[in-house]
C-alpha cells in the first residue's frame, strides 16, 4: 500500500510538472507571435515530459533568434540615425556671416539703433567725456577677445602669429572684414613699438551726432577697445588710443597702437 501510494504521488508530480511545462510552452509561444503552434505543441506535450522539453527548446531558440534579429535591426537604425544627424548638424561658428545673394544678415539700421543704445547706456554711468570713451573701450575690449576666436575658427587659421606686422595685417584685413565688411583704410608705422590704423568715416560714428558741450568725443573708442582686446588675446599686449587727424576735407580717425616692452623685446629677438 505504501509503495502504491508513493507511485501514485510520483505520477501526480509528473503530471503537474508536465502541466506546468505545457503552460510555459504555451505562454512563450503566444508571446513570440506563434500562439497556434504553441497550443498545438502543448497538446502533444501532455503525454510526455520529454516532448514538452523539446518543444520548449525549439520555442526558446526561435525566441532568441527573433530577439537577436530585432537587436541587429535596432543597431543598424541607430548607426543610420547617428550618421544622418552628423551630416545635418553644422557648427554655429562655421556658418557664414553673409548669406549668398541675400546681403548682410544684420540691417545697418538695426546695428545703428543697437550701438546708439550702447552709447546711451554708457553715458548714463559716467560723469565726463573721457570716462565715456573709456567705458566704450572697455565694452569693445570684451567684443575683441571673442571676435578674434570667431574669425580664427571660421577662417581655419592653424598657425599662431608671433610677429607684430603679421598680427596687425590680420587685424586690418580679416578682423576688419568680419566686423565691418571691408578692410581698414590704412596701416602706418611710427616706431618699432608704435603703429596706427587709419579709417575715414568709421561705421560706429556714421549715425552719431556729438553735442557741442561734449567737445571731441569719438565713439570710435569702442573700435579701439576691439583692437586692444583682439591683440591682447593674441598675445600682443598693447595700449590703444583713439584720436582725430584734422584735414582739409574731413577728419580721419586713427587708432594708435603702442605695444608693450615684452612684445618689442620678442620682436627684436625673432628678427635677429
Amino acid at each position: 500500500m505504501r509503495m502504491a501510494g508513493l507511485s501514485a504521488m510520483s505520477d501526480r508530480d509528473t503530471s503537474e510538472e508536465v502541466a506546468s511545462t505545457t503552460t510555459i510552452a504555451a505562454v512563450t509561444a503566444t508571446a513570440m507571435g506563434g500562439s497556434g503552434a504553441g497550443i498545438a505543441g502543448a497538446g502533444v506535450a501532455t503525454g510526455s515530459a520529454v516532448t514538452a522539453s523539446a518543444s520548449i527548446g525549439v520555442t526558446s531558440s526561435a525566441a532568441t533568434s527573433a530577439v537577436e534579429n530585432q537587436l541587429g535591426s535596432l543597431r543598424i537604425s541607430s548607426r543610420s540615425l547617428t550618421t544622418a544627424t552628423r551630416r545635418r548638424v553644422v557648427s554655429v561658428v562655421e556658418q557664414p556671416l553673409v548669406r549668398a545673394g541675400a546681403g548682410r544678415e544684420v540691417n545697418e539700421a538695426v546695428y545703428a539703433l543697437l550701438f546708439s543704445e550702447l552709447v546711451q547706456y554708457c553715458r548714463n554711468r559716467v560723469v565726463s567725456v573721457t570716462d565715456l570713451e573709456t567705458k566704450l573701450a572697455d565694452v569693445g575690449k570684451r567684443v575683441g577677445r571673442r571676435a578674434l576666436d570667431l574669425v580664427v575658427i571660421r577662417e581655419k587659421i592653424l598657425r599662431r602669429e608671433t610677429r607684430i606686422i603679421g598680427i596687425l595685417n590680420f587685424v586690418v584685413t580679416s578682423l576688419w572684414k568680419a566686423l565691418f565688411g571691408k578692410q581698414a583704410d590704412g596701416l602706418k608705422k611710427f616706431t618699432d613699438a608704435k603703429f596706427y590704423i587709419e579709417e575715414q568715416d568709421p561705421m560706429v560714428n556714421k549715425y552719431i551726432s556729438v553735442p557741442k558741450d561734449y567737445g571731441r568725443l569719438n565713439c570710435a573708442a569702442f573700435v579701439g577697445g576691439i583692437i586692444d582686446g583682439a591683440l591682447e588675446a593674441a598675445g600682443f599686449p598693447s595700449k590703444v588710443t583713439v584720436d582725430y587727424i584734422d584735414s582739409s576735407a574731413r577728419p580721419v580717425t586713427i587708432y594708435v597702437i603702442e605695444f608693450g616692452d615684452s612684445v618689442v623685446a620678442r620682436e627684436r629677438k625673432l628678427t635677429q
